[in-house]
């Protein structure tokens, strides 16, 4: 009797079990009836279950009783199927951003997305908190747009030594105002409630004080102290970025050496003692030297014109596929003036002696007056300019293919390429000459507009005591003009050939970049560059 109830109760599981096997294959097979077999196979399921309820409990207490551990979870198995009979056996649904935020056109539309994968809307950004330490930086007054500039790139990298962000503003600067060039300096905090001009404290001395650490640097919020915290400025930039012994020598060195050798060669312009403060200035002027978008435009059409845009660069990013191109600034009008000026030049820390002896003002003003005469470039000086840029040219021409170099000219004066032939002629077959101002002139969007009346009054050499002179209008588009040139050959320029006396020219360098004074593509043909305002 025991054997037939066993068998029995085997064959009712089999029944049940054949049902279950043939509602999952319907299932998988046929959605459409998915949900009326799920309900009809867990119905049976349940009623032969409750049927066999009364015959299990007898059988499984006997044969349990004998210690039958893989009948027990068999029935595990069973029973737990019984338990979870009312559960949903469809995968549960992620809710995702994206099917919240989409439109819903009508009952069947559903959102489009991979399994598993979340999508967000973008975050607006925070918003920024006011700055906690600033520098007001105030250009004005009627001195060069260059010497001014480069004031203003060295109280940015002393105030961003100690932690400031800068602000630039401008009243009665004879360039106009400084949004004319430039766009706002990207910052990572808000100006928008700092203090007034008024309200801030000058940057000043302070007696006995660790230029490492100024005294001033306690405010939070200052401002530049103008000119007259010029000088300061410059001792605090050497202080950070030189080593006072490493200087030192240098300066015994090149007095030893003086006059030098003509024209100087990369290491000479930009040697190790000051490529960290070569560094320094660099990164400021890569912050802050951000075009407005019609003086970018004008850039853009000068490169288009001198055939450098990205057409001509290789596929590699890099500009192996055109000829090299040098730039070279010629600085004119009225620069021969400050020839032999003991300031500008290692002559600045020479002894009582060493100055008797090289007795430089007199000769300085012989040579200024031998270039007026030659219509402000002489013979000797356009051979230096043409020097420096057979050798620049034989640094590059290593790195490709053997091609006549562009020689992309920067002067304030319209006559500066004829001025450079008359002088050394033969040389300068060596390349292809190209006036920047001469050039844009043929491409109307890099001429920035007319200017005023008397723009041809600004061609014929810069006369700092004559531009305040002109008309605003003139004064801004001349400028833009200069800006232009400048940029191509600071930015676009494999080497630069400039003279160190001159702002322009390490301005150039600065724009220039790093990367090409370590590897010597600057070549200056008079002094060294340096980062000051006078010789240091």
């Amino acid at each position: 009797m025991r054997v037939i109830h066993n068998n029995l109760v085997v064959c009712l599981f089999a029944f049940a079990a054949f049902v279950f096997l043939a509602a999952f294959y319907t299932l998988q097979t046929n959605s459409g009836l998915k949900e009326a077999v799920v309900r009809s196979s867990q119905q049976n399921v349940e009623a032969i279950l409750d049927s066999l309820r009364p015959w299990t409990s007898w059988a499984d207490s006997e044969r349990l009783a004998g210690g039958d551990v893989e009948e027990k979870a068999r029935l595990d198995v069973v029973q737990g199927a019984a338990t979870n009979r009312n559960s949903d056996p469809r995968p549960p649904t992620t809710v995702t951003s994206s099917s919240l935020s989409s439109p819903v056109k009508g009952d069947t539309d559903q959102v489009e997305s991979s399994e598993g994968e979340e999508t967000s809307q973008e975050e607006e950004p925070a918003p920024k908190l006011p700055c906690e330490r600033t520098l007001l930086f105030h250009f004005g007054g009627q001195r060069g747009f260059t010497s001014e500039y480069n004031r203003f790139i060295r109280v940015t990298a002393v105030a961003s030594h100690f932690g400031y962000e800068v602000i630039p503003v401008a009243t009665d600067w004879m360039y106009g105002e400084y949004e004319d060039y430039f766009k706002p300096p990207e910052l990572s905090c808000t100006t928008d409630t700092s203090p007034t001009w008024e309200q801030r404290k000058a940057v000043r001395r302070t007696t006995g004080e660790n230029l490492s650490k100024p005294a001033w640097t306690r405010n939070k919020h200052v401002q530049d102290g103008g000119y007259n915290a010029m000088d300061y400025f410059d001792e605090i930039f050497l202080a950070i970025s030189t080593s006072p012994r490493a200087l030192a020598k240098l300066h015994n060195q090149e007095i030893a050496e003086y006059p030098p050798t003509l024209p100087l060669s990369g290491i000479q312009t930009v040697p190790t003692e000051i490529l960290k403060s070569f560094e320094m200035l660099a990164r400021q002027v890569q912050k802050y030297w951000i075009l407005q978008d019609d003086v970018q435009k004008m850039v853009d059409a000068l490169r288009e014109g001198l055939r450098l845009t990205s057409e001509s660069e290789s596929s590699t990013g890099t500009l192996a596929g055109r000829p090299p191109v040098i730039g070279l600034h010629i600085r004119l009008g009225d620069k021969c003036s400050e020839m032999g000026a003991i300031k500008y030049s290692p002559l600045r820390f020479a002894t009582p002696a060493q100055l008797a002896e090289h007795q430089s003002r007199r000769q300085a003003a012989n040579q200024c007056s031998e270039q007026a005469e030659s219509g402000g470039l002489d013979e000797t000086h356009a051979r230096i300019y043409l020097d420096a840029a057979d050798e620049a040219s034989g640094n590059l021409q290593s790195e490709r293919v053997r091609r006549k170099p562009v020689l992309a000219i920067m002067s304030d004066d319209v006559g500066g390429l004829e001025k450079l032939r008359n002088g050394a002629g033969e040389q300068l077959d060596e390349f292809e000459p190209v006036l920047l101002s001469e050039l844009a002139k043929d491409y109307p969007a890099a001429m920035g507009g007319k200017g005023g009346k008397d723009m041809d009054r600004v061609e014929k050499g810069f006369q700092s005591g004559q531009f305040p002179k002109l008309s605003l209008e003139t004064r801004v588009t001349a400028t833009k003009r200069f800006l232009r040139d400048l940029t191509v050959v600071g930015r676009e320029a494999d080497s630069i050939v400039f003279t160190g006396s001159s702002n322009v020219g390490r301005l150039a360098a600065l724009i220039g970049g790093a990367e090409k004074a370590t590897q010597g593509r600057f070549l200056s043909c008079d002094s060294r560059w340096y980062g000051t305002a006078h010789w240091a």
